[in-house]
């Protein structure tokens, strides 16, 4: 056998110096491939980690993530040229393949401990100098330069010196390379897949990073060993000299279209990377931000390389001029980036819903999760097909300046590095450049104009001159798009976010306004009249109820809970309320961190109603940087860090603020008997698993927790309060605190009015905690739990019911600080407070239904210990409104029967229910019986005269009985209380006018009618009620003609 494998290989040495092809070459460059294919995968397995390692150095910023990438590219070109220069003067290309992978395991597997040097580094840099953002842009990218450019730079030397070595063996470099690239990216893809979607999530990051550290071992010693195997003789090695002699000779001076070649691949690779970033930060308004979102795109990018590659290589053997193939293949990608908005648009509309649909289904019948499988399927549809007329032109535009070089090792290195250097380029620029100054729009737009037109100027050198047509039709061409796309309408990224399917329908977009790191949108709720701010397709804050009563909750319990609350930094500006809340306190020290100025811009004009507005420089210092690097860098300590940031797992970006390394750091910078205090949404019914982990991790780093939820306005979220310290709570210091000038006022909003009120919101310590949460995964910067979590969302509201019967409990006793307080004082609170603790189980019970019945006989309940409570009177007045308008429209499809059975067990709950006995009216109204409808009115007028939804129905069972002038006084009450009452919003005032316009008609009294209507016009119109103001209209239109009703 060994004298075989021994004649085998001399018989491979002899066809090689003959020129044929070798019975090893064909053998031999199969074993490349698969070794190219698995470092492909290795490189993208290392690069997803380094850039989560990195990120725990340099913050969880754009900027951070833009430099690694960028630095990291850069690294790859530098050694793709040098590795270029010199990979046709080496002979035992595989011996040094074997030491280049070798050095990538070790400089990957020391990553770790270079960070921590580069950590320390950064700490001392932040804190001795007071660095401005600028400078500490500049050290993050001298630190990740330092730390990237070896394992890069090895990396990029592969492909030229492995292009070198395969095509040794043949004679067509573009097909050959072209097939290394193809296997390469594919390998990437798999590896970007596998970090994503697998290896993070099961293993951890640093056992992610150890798998691949493993697997480019074994790359490397199959190249040593394959190495041994294809020694080349003194013979070959003369002839590898004599051909690098020949190729000198035929070698052709570089000229214009070589360095138009050079151009293109140059301008490939910005927009390739242009491309990704931008589709990136697009689609995330419609997929949400979950963490496999970004895998899938990525994923997706590269598979699309790979099949374009695949293809591109299969054409080349069939294009006479590789150069004109180059040519079509930039233009039909610019033309991907002018039309890719308007195709989303559609998509979006139309075709997504549908699609998400059948992968629900399909996820009925098959068992796997919609949260990885739908941003593939969605990636898929949008993306392959650029992503593959990217990779098309790689080895066509190989092959034709390798028909200029005819030096195969120096074409691919040249190749390579122009290539990824405009992928660099284009990865600053467009993040850095075109987003912040032009928006997404803009942005792609550009990149794609530049496709097209370097795609006419190829046509231009390389087309002969008699050839004028197909010369100058690519250019003709670009002139007429750049025409058009400068023409065209400029919002459709602004008709993209308006898009997103999470949004209400209802929902009208007012503003777009883009950012490095985000594009915070700003909608309008006409029914409510009320505005709502997102980041990144994610709704951070809003005016209505319920955000309020979540922005008041963080921006004053970081003061009431801590008697000695001097400095508080806050996490996130959101609509600005939490900072307008924390300045009515006048601490020594408010500082806010945001990442993202846009978002307080965008509240500083519009939320000015509960914000600070025009003040806000002075009460509050912002930190535009992301609250972990600020926090990890500064030394500064507080009384009180209150977390208030997007949800951690609709939004991975944010997993990092809810990981064990940043509780510690938060912690670090405690004063003694501070509070770090951490909202917890579950609006979205997240699964325990993710609820318990939170609190979890947050039990494993504070030695002493406690929870809270908005017991008096209940809502969708808990506060989660650690300390190094035992936590007590001081009624008498709470007292002082609302004491102040606009305090208790800001907090009656959401039912707080005194320190009872307050404690009422404790549900248990870190004693119950551990009852309940009795098995959890810690979160970990290094082992990702929240942002990796696939299970279905819990059901309904079945975990509220959990922490109200396993963690509620009187625990809150032990918490009291009763300084300032006599005995009297402390006895009359502790009677005070068990009533209201008994009524508050009952306002938590109303949460934990959303059956509205059930909530007014919870209420019932709790307000038979307490009749006047205003928190279980509220909660029971927005039950019995949202009843009303349940029942409005089940009477307006025609079923007033079903409307009086609903209203009526409405009414054996709470008999002088307004509302119940408007709907009883409404619907007795349409069964025809007027005399019942009127004295259910009646009722409804008496148990709430000041109720405009009362005089509104007495209103309209009178014009059913044509007492016109009846109604008319009914009508005006109701539009007289509606200037006063909070309830009605804009659109129930126009209805009331809209209805008083019409009784006027009726009445014959046009001039009154047609005054009014000009009144709902005009508050139509300056609430942006598009529908309602052109409704009006037609309607003064016929009452100028004289015929209206």
């Amino acid at each position: 056998m060994a004298e075989n494998t021994q004649e085998r290989i001399e018989t491979g040495r002899q066809d090689t110096e003959g020129g044929a092809g070798t019975v090893w070459g064909r053998a031999g460059v199969g074993w490349i491939m698969l070794i190219y294919f698995v470092s492909g995968a290795c490189s993208l397995i290392d690069e997803v980690v380094w850039v989560r390692l990195l990120k725990l150095t340099f913050g969880n910023t754009v900027y951070a993530s833009s430099i690694v990438v960028s630095t990291f590219m850069g690294g790859l070109a530098l050694g793709a040229l040098i590795m270029g220069r010199y990979s046709d003067r080496i002979s035992r290309r595989l011996r040094l393949y074997f030491l280049l992978e070798t050095f990538v395991t070790i400089s990957a597997v020391s990553l770790p401990f270079a960070l921590r040097v580069a950590d320390n580094v950064y700490v001392w840099f932040y804190r001795s100098y007071g660095p401005t953002n600028a400078q500490l842009l500049i050290v993050q990218v001298l630190i990740s330069a330092a730390i990237l450019l070896v394992p890069s730079l090895l990396m990029g030397s592969t492909l030229p010196l492995l292009g070198r070595f395969v095509t040794a063996f043949e004679k067509e470099a573009g097909h050959l390379v072209g097939r290394l690239y193809a296997l390469n990216t594919l390998g990437a893809a798999a590896g970007c897949f596998l970090a994503g979607f697998v290896l993070i999530r099961a293993y951890g990051v640093m056992g992610t990073l150890y798998i691949a550290a493993a697997l480019n071992l074994l790359v490397a010693f199959s190249g040593w060993s394959l190495s041994r195997l294809s020694r080349v003789v003194s013979g070959e090695a003369a002839e590898n000299a004599a051909a690098r002699g020949r190729e000198q000779v035929t070698a052709k001076k570089p000229d214009g279209r070589f360095y138009m070649l050079i151009a293109a691949f140059f301008m490939s690779g910005l927009i390739s990377i242009g491309y990704e970033l931008l589709w990136m930060r697009s689609i995330i308004h419609l997929l949400s931000g979950f963490t496999y979102v970004f895998s899938a795109v990525l994923t997706i990018y590269l598979l699309g390389n790979v099949i374009g590659a695949a293809i591109g290589s299969g054409l080349v053997k069939s294009l006479k001029v590789p150069a004109l193939g180059l040519a079509v293949t930039l233009f039909l990608l610019g033309l991907c980036g002018l039309f890719y908005l308007p195709v989303l648009i559609l998509w979006s509309s139309d075709i997504m819903p549908r699609v998400n649909a059948e992968v629900e289904q399909a996820s009925k019948l098959i068992p796997f999760s919609t949260f990885m499988i739908k941003p593939l399927v969605q990636s898929a549809f949008l993306f392959l097909v650029p992503a593959v007329i990217m990779g098309i032109g790689f080895p066509i535009a190989l092959q034709a300046w390798t028909n200029h070089v005819h030096k195969v090792g120096r074409s691919t290195g040249t190749a390579y590095a122009a290539n990824t250097i405009g992928a660099v380029i284009g990865g600053i620029i467009t993040g850095f450049v075109l987003i912040p100054l032009g928006g997404l729009q803009i942005s792609i737009t550009i990149l794609g104009l530049a496709g097209v037109w370097i795609a006419g100027i190829i046509c231009l050198m390389f087309v002969h001159s008699s050839e004028r047509l197909r010369r100058f039709g690519l250019l003709a061409t670009a002139g007429v798009l750049t025409v058009v796309a400068a023409a065209g309408p400029t919002n459709l990224f602004d008709t993209v976010v308006a898009s997103n399917p999470m949004l209400p329908q209802q929902l009208e977009l007012l503003e777009v306004k883009e950012g490095v790191t985000t594009a915070v949108s700003l909608y309008r709720d006409p029914e409510e009249d009320t505005l709502y701010l997102y980041a990144s397709g994610q709704r951070i804050a809003g005016d209505t109820y319920f955000w309020r009563s979540d922005q008041k909750m963080l921006g004053h319990f970081g003061v009431l809970l801590n008697s000695n609350a001097k400095k508080v930094l806050s996490v996130g500006f959101g609509s600005g309320e939490t900072m307008s809340c924390l300045a009515l306190h006048n601490p020594e020290r408010a500082d806010c961190a945001e990442i993202a100025p846009e978002v307080v811009d965008v509240s500083l004009r519009f939320f000015k109603h509960i914000n600070l507005g025009d003040r806000l420089d002075d009460y509050v210092n912002i930190v535009y940087m992301d609250a972990k690097n600020y926090i990890h860098l500064t030394d500064v300590k507080y009384d009180a860090i209150v977390n208030d940031s997007i949800h951690p797992r609709h939004f991975a970006e944010n997993a990092s603020l809810y990981t064990k390394e940043y509780y510690e750091s938060a912690r670090d910078h405690l004063n003694e008997n501070g509070l770090f205090l951490s909202w917890i949404p579950t609006h979205n019914y997240e699964p325990t698993p993710v609820l318990n982990s939170i609190i979890g991790t947050m039990m494993d780093v504070f030695p002493h927790v406690t929870i809270w939820y908005m017991t008096p306005s209940p809502a969708w979220y808990y506060l989660v309060v650690g300390s190094e310290q035992p936590q007590y709570f001081s009624p008498k210091y709470i007292e002082d605190e609302l004491g102040k000038e606009g305090v208790r006022e800001s907090l009656s909003l959401i039912n707080i009015n005194n320190s009872q009120d307050l404690m009422s919101c404790y549900i248990g310590d870190k004693e119950d905690l551990e009852r309940h949460v009795k098995s959890y995964a810690v979160n970990s910067d290094y082992s990702p739990f929240i942002e990796f979590v696939t299970d279905d969302r819990a059901g309904g509201n079945s975990m509220f019911m959990k922490f109200i019967r396993d963690i509620r409990s009187d625990s809150v006793y032990r918490h009291i600080d009763w300084t300032g307080y006599s005995e009297q004082q402390k006895q009359k609170w502790l009677s005070e407070f068990k009533r209201l603790y008994e009524a508050s189980t009952y306002l938590l019970l109303t949460n934990s239904t959303e059956s509205f019945l059930e909530r007014m006989k919870y209420c019932r309940e709790g307000l038979s210990i307490i009749p006047d409570n205003p928190a279980l009177l509220d909660v029971r007045q927005r039950a019995e409104r949202h009843l009303l308008s349940a029942c409005l429209k089940i009477i307006g499809d025609g079923r007033p029967n079903a409307a009086l059975s609903i209203v009526e067990d409405m009414l054996k709950i709470h008999p002088q229910s307004v509302l119940g006995w408007v709907i009883r009216s409404s619907a007795l109204q349409e069964m025809g019986d007027v005399r019942e409808a009127y004295n259910a009115a009646g009722m409804a007028v008496r148990n709430g005269p000041d109720y405009p939804d009362s005089h509104m129905q007495l209103g309209n069972v009178l014009i059913a009985d044509s007492q016109f002038e009846q109604a008319i006084v009914e009508y005006q009450e109701a539009l007289r209380l509606g200037e006063r009452y909070p309830g009605l919003a804009a659109n129930r005032k126009i209805q009331v006018m809209n209805v008083l316009t019409s009784a006027y008609a009726s009445a014959g009294r046009m001039a009154d009618a047609v005054a009014t209507a000009e009144k709902a016009l005009a508050l139509a119109k300056s609430t942006g009620k598009r529908k309602m103001a052109d409704d009006i209209s037609k309607l003064l239109d016929s009452l100028r003609a004289g015929n209206g009703h």
